[in-house]
């Protein structure tokens, strides 16, 4: 829950660092698209994860098939299918502003997988960078993933100052 937190928050900063750049606010919709990105990867790896080991404690699945199934989900972590699923997800909104939604969607993604490259694994491989063409694996393994609680309080300060910046229209920059 911390990293995806994490992930939220960095998130938020990027939105606003990219809205007072553009000068003008994101909709709801591009906001939404935003923030689905930035926990997108996750979404769409650990969830399913998480419900095939409760279908396995609970016996509607065998403990085998829920490690095959483990393995399967755990391909979803990694960029090109992430940019598979963004895809399919964008083809839900009106046709007028896929494109952009799309690009949000991939650079929170991005973002995404640049937060995760900062962290140690233990016991799986770590994000396949070029899966499906290659098995090789990058991390910088500055922190471990439960540690990122600790950088919560100073993002949420760096929300905290950009919001008020922004309320006092220190930080906005529209016309």
């Amino acid at each position: 829950m911390p990293d995806l937190m994490t992930h939220l928050v960095t998130t938020h900063i990027l939105r606003r660092s990219w809205e007072y750049a553009r000068r003008s606010d994101f909709t709801g919709r591009q906001a939404a698209s935003l923030y689905v990105g930035g926990c997108l990867p996750d979404f769409v790896s650990r969830l399913p994860s998480i419900a095939t080991g409760l279908l396995s404690r609970w016996g509607v699945i065998t403990p085998a098939a829920a490690a095959k199934c483990y393995n399967i989900w755990y391909c979803f972590h990694t960029p090109l299918p992430a940019a598979m699923v963004a895809y399919l997800l964008v083809m839900l909104l009106p046709e007028s502003g896929r494109a952009f939604n799309f690009l949000l969607i991939i650079v929170a993604c991005a973002l995404h997988f640049g937060l995760d490259a900062l962290q140690s694994t233990l016991g799986d491989p770590g994000t396949l960078w070029l899966y499906p063409f290659s098995w090789k694996t990058a991390y910088l393994h500055l922190f471990w993933p439960d540690r990122a609680i600790l950088a919560l309080p100073w993002l949420g300060g760096v929300v905290v100052i950009l919001e008020i910046l922004r309320k006092s229209g220190r930080f906005s920059r529209r016309s």
